[in-house]
């Protein structure tokens, strides 16, 4: 009996990090409508499957209105970069793999983001940013077809200081305290991203899942 061999294509998760900028207040005014889109979510996963074109409706009208008021505000991208993924025990792609054989003791919920002025090179072993200034908890988050999730950060003009920032980290689980939690990935920007009075600011990281 001929034995057929199987061609294996490895497995990458990439992604980016982007930076926009937005005139002070527009965080503010966006904030109601991202509490709905998450109460709707939640709802959506307890309905009956019949009820998700209402869900799934509702939702879009919602992000068509977000997308108004971030057009009136909108600045600049400042920054627009890849981002590394850890790799090593209990940080990063190890994180999804314990998930997988069942080892759960880290949810692999992407919960929170930091933002800092430590400008040294990330590698696969950070086990956190290098000098870390403020934490935000994931502002809103989406499952992007079958290949990206999308996460965004909210940083108002009155909680980020006016300097310059170079790096970024997402964190699973942990807590509203700076370096809680298990750093999932971790960006160097390029350019660095020079925060001025007058400018709240969205972080955006894009996480792609493919077989190349």
């Amino acid at each position: 009996m001929e034995t057929i061999q199987l061609k294996e294509r490895p497995f990458k998760i990439s992604g980016k990090i982007k930076i926009d900028t937005y005139r002070a207040g527009t965080h503010n005014l966006l904030a109601p409508y991202y509490t709905q889109i998450r109460a709707l979510k939640t709802e959506m996963l307890a309905s009956p499957v019949t009820m998700r074109s209402f869900y799934e409706r509702r939702i879009s009208q919602l992000m068509s209105v977000i997308e108004q008021v971030q057009s009136a505000g909108f600045i600049r991208t400042a920054v627009e970069c890849h981002n590394l993924v850890m790799d090593s025990p209990n940080y990063g792609i190890d994180l999804i793999i314990q998930r997988m054989v069942g080892m759960n003791t880290y949810s692999l919920n992407i919960l929170y983001g930091e933002i800092g002025t430590g400008a040294t090179a990330p590698t696969l072993t950070d086990t956190a940013l290098t000098t870390p200034t403020n934490r935000a908890a994931v502002g809103f988050q989406q499952d992007y077809g079958s290949t990206d999730a999308v996460f965004q950060f909210f940083f108002s003009d009155s909680q980020l200081a006016n300097e310059t920032y170079y790096e970024f980290g997402t964190f699973v689980d942990g807590t509203t305290t700076i370096g809680t939690g298990q750093l999932f990935n971790h960006a160097l920007f390029s350019p660095a991203y020079a925060k001025v009075a007058g400018q709240d600011t969205t972080i955006q990281v894009d996480f792609s899942f493919a077989n190349s």
